[in-house]
């Protein structure tokens, strides 16, 4: 190794780590990076869950559901802006209303307000 390199390799591990002496009221900064990224993927801003009303709508015509799990959960493709996961859908099957929440949702790219969604039953 050239004694240059080798005289900055030693005098780096001579310096020491200077946030590990930093502490901020108590917490240290490994701790202040890790509630950061915490924060970060948490999203304390989510927007609240909203519940979307098709029992107006008739199944077959205007949207389409394939029950799994003996109706526990379900595939649905449909129409309309706005829906998240976390979202509720309300939809009537043979004058009876079930309440599904919304796991997982993809747009189509055309047309931009078609979507196909993955749910779960949830008690109305």
């Amino acid at each position: 190794m050239e004694p240059l390199l080798s005289e900055q390799l030693n005098k780096t591990k001579q310096l020491p780590n200077i946030n590990s002496d930093l502490k901020p009221q108590g917490r240290s900064w490994k701790w202040l990076h890790w509630l950061r990224k915490s924060i970060t993927q948490t999203n304390l801003f989510r927007r609240s869950n909203k519940t979307h009303d098709y029992t107006g709508y008739q199944e077959g015509r205007d949207y389409f559901f394939d029950a799994i799990d003996q109706g526990t959960r379900g595939q649905m493709a449909g129409l309309g802006k706005g829906i998240q996961p976390g979202d509720y859908l309300i939809l009537r099957h043979r004058s009876k209303d079930f309440r599904y929440r919304v796991d997982e949702i993809d747009y189509y790219s055309s047309p931009p307000d078609m979507w196909i969604a993955l749910l779960t039953l949830v008690m109305i």
